[in-house]
């Protein structure tokens, strides 16, 4: 009799439980990738639009707190941003307005009631609020985020709603 058993020896290529193993490992790899990515995407959406929101009631604050002529502040009969001027020294004025959320700013000679300016920041809504010696400006973002800044005017400022028209 043989002391040596011969056993079943795997020779050559993949075995098939290695195989199985490697598939679901692969399709397990590429899910997580996909999960992952569209969390990158949403956060990276989210995290723009509070940046636009926070740029955008920090230019307002700017504009108001560095103000060299008079600032008048236009808004709707809810109080929401609808325009403000800031009149400057050299002739001209800032313009800004807010409008199907698209905040603008421009540059224009003073009293030419041109108001078209590029838009610069996407947001859901802007207020300015007048406190006494300072003003409250709100923003909105898209996402819903928002940020509150007090300020002192460079100036004096007016409000007009739309019922002063």
């Amino acid at each position: 009799m043989n002391r040596f058993t011969q056993t079943k020896v795997h020779t050559g290529g993949v075995r098939p439980v290695s195989l199985l193993l490697m598939v679901i490992f692969t399709v397990c790899a590429f899910a997580l990738m996909w999960a992952a990515v569209g969390c990158l995407d949403r956060i990276s959406e989210s995290s723009s639009d509070a940046v636009d929101g926070l740029a955008a009631v920090q230019l307002t604050a700017n504009r108001i707190r560095s103000a060299e002529g008079a600032i008048t502040v236009y808004t709707d009969s809810n109080g929401n941003f609808e325009k403000m001027t800031v009149s400057r020294r050299d002739g001209y004025e800032n313009v800004m307005t807010c409008s199907n959320g698209l905040l603008s700013e421009a540059l224009i000679p003073e009293g030419s009631g041109a108001s078209a300016g590029e838009g610069i920041f996407e947001i859901k809504g802007l207020t300015v609020t007048d406190c006494g010696d300072t003003a409250k400006i709100t923003v909105t973002s898209r996402s819903g985020n928002t940020c509150t800044v007090y300020t002192a005017a460079g100036a004096e400022m007016t409000f007009l709603t739309a019922e002063d028209d």
